[in-house]
């Protein structure tokens, strides 16, 4: 009896703690849901409000750090990614990619992910890395949609717009 007793507080207890973590999960997205209704206009992200462009982005880390197992996670790191791309802050924006491709490789826009790192470092003048990525990117994703515009572009990385038509003209030549 006294065993039955026990267990029962034991079961009621792990329901109470599963459905607190429920709530905390639930709660969590309700939060990002209104943040997210906060910056978008008519579904297109826009960063109007720096502070809470980068409380959304708190959000969704706090998120994926507490929950790093939910199908959510890598999703809010994605969003995250795309916020702090539109603030400017490739270096944050490289480490929530490197996250992403490290921990989600089922995630359905993994491509992509490898593609924004590729860019990124690009846009930063960072050719050598840029270069790596994007053979990476060749490596891994070779049939995906972006691969042979990859491809195609992939001689110019690093060069001036001036460089990159001449080269263009000459082998036109």
């Amino acid at each position: 009896m006294k065993r039955n007793i026990i267990n029962t507080l034991a079961l009621i207890a792990a329901l109470a703690c599963l459905t607190v973590a429920c709530t905390n999960r639930e709660q969590m997205i309700a939060q990002i849901q209104t943040a997210e209704d906060s910056l978008n206009d008519e579904g297109i992200l826009i960063v109007k409000d720096t502070a809470l462009a980068n409380k959304m982005i708190a959000q969704y880390i706090a998120f994926a750090d507490k929950y790093p197992n939910d199908s959510l996670a890598p999703v809010y790191l994605y969003r995250a990614s795309d916020i702090t791309l539109s603030l400017g802050n490739s270096e944050q924006n490289l480490e929530l990619l490197e996250r992403i491709m490290n921990n989600y490789e089922d995630f359905s826009e993994l491509s992509t992910c490898y593609l924004t790192k590729a860019t990124t470092l690009e846009n930063e003048e960072r050719y050598k890395e840029a270069l790596a990525a994007y053979n990476e990117f060749l490596r891994l994703f070779p049939d995906d949609i972006m691969a042979a515009d990859v491809r195609q572009m992939l001689p110019y990385v690093g060069m001036s717009p001036e460089e990159m038509l001449e080269n263009i003209l000459a082998a036109a030549e």
